[in-house]
């Protein structure tokens, strides 16, 4: 029985010094590692130190162990010697049994840290834009070693950076006067003479002037189809303050033609029994406030005034003043209060006096609503007296989930007829009896279509009630028309009713190329006194095509299709003239940053045609000129 206990015990001292022997081998190993750094020099100062401490305190607890064991030591190598264990001693293992398995200095004991090593010094800069750019890391040869605690839900965040918005800098300095002109000068056939200028200058004060002149003259093959135009007009914008404009305008025109309808080229009399004059001198001036933001009270205030004076020494004045004004209650609410007053008066040697005045008001209210516009108002009218109130009415609606706008209305518009006016529209006319207003009464509607970015269009229908419509007839003078040439009377039809359609359309590409049309037709349903409506066209379309070809070269081109209007004839017959076509066209061309050259056609398809019964137009019209720009 104590054999056995001997065996036992000697059984589990071999274990113990077995695991002994193993953690010292261990330990010699990490100390040749630490010998192994020191010569090669490669970790770090702080596991020197580290490594350098613990060989030591070794070393120490070796030479303790070694004073107490010697005996054992002779003892136990004399036994392995006799049995032969060459390479187990128990002086080892009882050195063993004394090394510490851990160190016991809690200051030896490293923190829980995270060591990140830096390629580039970190710096705060926007990634997605810096100075409208992307941004750049600059890469820094020096390492940094910074030590972080992140909490692990910090770990997703995004980062989302703002959107930047450019702002234009407004660069405080003192502004130059500067001086721009333009000359034109071209000729052509039919001895076409054209002279152009313009002249503007933009003071230091914000100020422009603008100085313009036009003459025009040119030969047909009659002797009497010829007429000249000479034009002048200035156009000045005074700035008041940064919101504030007062724009004037003086201009002048004087026509000269003959009326060489229905009468020989071989006439002898003297061309001043055809003359055919009109001057016209006006003004105006208007106030203009660009500040239309966050303001309770818009208005634009014009007067206009024009003086006529015909062949015959007949004079037209007129005296114009409108007022737009409105106030935004809200972006849903808006309050309109329009204003406008006309006065004309009309004196010829044949007639007596004439004057015509209109005082007329528009209050209205615009609402937002339902996705929708509505205006709703009334419109006063006192015209020569005679009071009447008509309504004022507009709805505008973009259909749901299309690219269609609904626009319908109802209102009624007067106008003062002026001769420089009827003149314009046909220049042969005599001097009119009497000037009378014309009110017309519409209730239309309008599909307004935008097919695409660069096309849209639009189509409308209108019912208008006409009161003093005028209309244009030959007059039938017992006189010989040969000694004074063809004229034109002027009639006021009393009541007439006509159903329109109207069709506009754009397609614009840039601004290299747009194209515009307009499509009218007019149909008369009534006419309470004339037979017909002389003078006026059932049907008119009018194209024009601008196009940038290249940086220098640019092409304009137009074209016009009507059809005939009808007349009477001597013998109280009907005459209606042939549709016509129309096709002009020019170029402009930049030789150099100042010279320009420009070449320009009229009735490209050269077919005579008549707006004008016995009023026949040249043939082709091709002239050419050139036009020197300056800038100082």
């Amino acid at each position: 029985m104590k054999s056995l206990y001997k065996y036992i015990f000697l059984l589990f001292m071999l274990c113990y010094f077995n695991n002994e022997v193993i953690a010292k081998q261990k330990s010699n190993k990490s100390a040749q590692g630490v010998k192994q750094v020191k010569k090669v020099g490669t970790k770090k100062k702080k596991s020197k130190q580290t490594k350098k401490k613990k060989s030591k305190q070794t070393k120490k607890k070796k030479s303790k162990i070694s004073k107490k064991s010697a005996k054992s030591k002779t003892a136990t190598n004399a036994e392995k010697n006799k049995v032969g264990y060459n390479t187990i001693k128990l002086a080892d293992l009882a050195e063993v049994v004394s090394t510490p398995v851990s160190n016991s200095n809690p200051e030896q004991v490293p923190e829980k840290t995270i060591t990140i090593i830096s390629a580039f010094k970190p710096q705060l800069k926007n990634v997605a834009k810096m100075n409208f750019g992307n941004a750049s890391f600059t890469n820094d040869t020096s390492t940094l070693s910074l030590n972080y605690q992140v909490p692990s839900q910090n770990l997703t965040f995004q980062y989302k950076p703002i959107s930047l918005v450019p702002r234009a800098i407004k660069l405080v300095k003192s502004i130059a006067s500067t001086k721009s002109g333009q000359l034109t000068l071209g000729y052509g056939n039919f001895y076409q003479t054209v002279a152009d200028f313009n002249y503007s200058i933009f003071t230091a004060k914000e100020h422009t002037h603008t100085i313009s002149g036009r003459y025009e003259a040119y030969q047909g093959l009659h002797h009497l189809q010829k007429a000249n135009k000479e034009a002048l007009k200035y156009i000045g914008d005074f700035k008041l303050d940064s919101v504030n404009h007062l724009q004037a305008q003086v201009f002048y025109n004087n026509f000269n033609r003959y009326r060489y309808g229905q009468v020989s080229d071989t006439s002898i009399l003297p061309i001043n029994n055809f003359l055919q004059k009109s001057t016209i001198i006006g003004a105006s001036v208007s106030w203009l406030n660009f500040n239309t933001n966050n303001k309770l009270v818009t208005l634009k205030p014009t007067l206009a005034f024009d003086h006529f004076i015909g062949e015959s020494k007949e004079t037209n004045t007129s005296i114009e003043f409108v007022n737009p004004m409105f106030f935004t209650i809200n972006p849903s609410l808006k309050v309109n209060f329009d204003m406008a007053y006309s006065y004309s008066t009309y004196q010829s040697l044949a007639f007596a006096k004439k004057h015509n005045d209109i005082l007329r008001f528009d209050p209205s209210i615009e609402v937002n609503l339902w996705k929708a516009n509505f205006l709703i108002g009334v419109s006063p009218t006192i015209a020569n007296g005679a009071y009447t109130m008509n309504p004022n009415i507009l709805f505008k609606k973009k259909l749901k989930d299309t690219n269609y706008v609904v626009i319908a209305g109802w209102n009624t518009t007067y106008k003062i007829n002026k001769f420089r006016d009827l003149e314009l529209y046909n220049p042969w006319i005599e001097a009119p009896s009497d000037l009378k207003n014309t009110i017309k009464e519409a209730k239309f509607v309008e599909l307004l279509i935008s097919a695409s970015k660069k096309l849209e269009y639009r189509i409308g229908i209108e019912f208008n009630d006409y009161k003093q419509l005028p209309f244009f007839n030959k007059m039938q003078l017992p006189v010989d028309k040969a000694s004074i040439g063809l004229l034109y009377e002027t009639i006021f039809e009393q009541r007439a009713k006509t159903l329109e359609l109207v069709a506009k359309a754009r397609y614009q590409i840039s601004d290299k190329l747009l194209i515009t049309g307009k499509l009218n037709y007019t149909q008369f349903n009534s006419i309470r006194i004339n037979s017909k409506p002389w003078g006026i066209s059932p049907l008119n379309v009018d194209m024009n095509m601008t196009w940038e070809a290249t940086s220098k070269l640019s092409i304009d081109a137009n074209a016009q299709y009507w059809s005939g209007a009808t007349f009477s004839n001597e013998a109280n017959g009907l005459r209606t003239l042939k549709n016509t076509f129309v096709l002009n066209a020019g170029l402009n061309y930049k030789v150099s940053p100042k010279w320009n050259f420009w070449v320009k056609g009229d009735n490209l398809s050269d077919k005579p045609y008549e707006r004008w019964a016995d009023y026949p137009s040249l043939g082709v019209q091709l002239k050419a000129g050139i036009v020197y720009s300056f800038r100082q």
